[in-house]
């Protein structure tokens, strides 16, 4: 795939992989999940915490795409 010349390009096909409700909450509740934990393992010190947001993060986003859009993250 060609990469994006501008925003103005970008955007249209950005919204247009992310139609349903549903994998757009997905991605919240993954980008959510991510800041809380990192959050929690700056305060707490804890820093092996924060290998658990790659999946978070990707792992709602993921299931969004095929799940609900039908296509590839």
């Amino acid at each position: 795939m060609k990469p994006f010349e501008s925003f103005e390009k970008f955007y249209p096909y950005y919204l247009s992989e992310h139609r349903h409700g549903r994998c757009r909450l997905l991605h919240f509740i993954g980008t959510s999940g991510v800041i809380s934990i990192l959050s929690y393992a700056v305060l707490s010190g804890n820093w092996v915490f924060a290998l658990l947001c790659p999946l978070v993060g990707y792992g709602f986003a993921w299931m969004g795409h095929f799940i609900f859009e039908k296509n590839r993250p």
